[in-house]
């Protein structure tokens, strides 16, 4: 398998459908952070990247309700023709989730709170995930 160069990958993420889902993506997380501090949430965290060789990945927000630590995966569609959004968080992606929000956890001092990494369906939208 032949590998890109970096100003190939460049060029790739410069293209107007890599534009337009990175600004998708993050309308999206921008209407979740929102949705969740009119729900009474504190967000804590956006787009914490794990940089643990062993454990990488991203949890797109962190908030708090109370004493409850929520992660949140946010995942939006521009339309209905793809599959739902809860369908693109496998049991593999869901399990490296609850280690990312673990290792969130221990890193910020929060590992004594309770939390949750369950997906939730956005009420005001069935395009979005949290």
């Amino acid at each position: 398998m032949r590998t890109k160069t970096k100003a190939a990958a460049a060029r790739d993420a410069s293209t107007p459908s890599r534009q337009w889902g990175h600004w998708l993506g993050r309308y999206g997380e921008e209407a979740a952070a929102h949705y969740l501090l009119g729900a009474g949430y504190q967000v804590l965290d956006r787009n914490w990247i794990c940089r643990d060789p062993d454990l990488r990945g991203e949890l797109d927000l962190i908030a708090r309700y109370r004493r409850t630590i929520v992660a949140c995966e946010v995942k939006t569609r521009a339309s209905d023709r793809l599959a739902h959004p809860a369908e693109a968080v496998t049991p593999e992606k869901a399990t490296r989730l609850r280690l990312l929000a673990t290792r969130w956890l221990y890193d910020y001092q929060h590992h004594h709170h309770p939390n949750r990494t369950s997906p939730i369906p956005h009420p005001r939208s069935p395009q979005l995930l949290l």
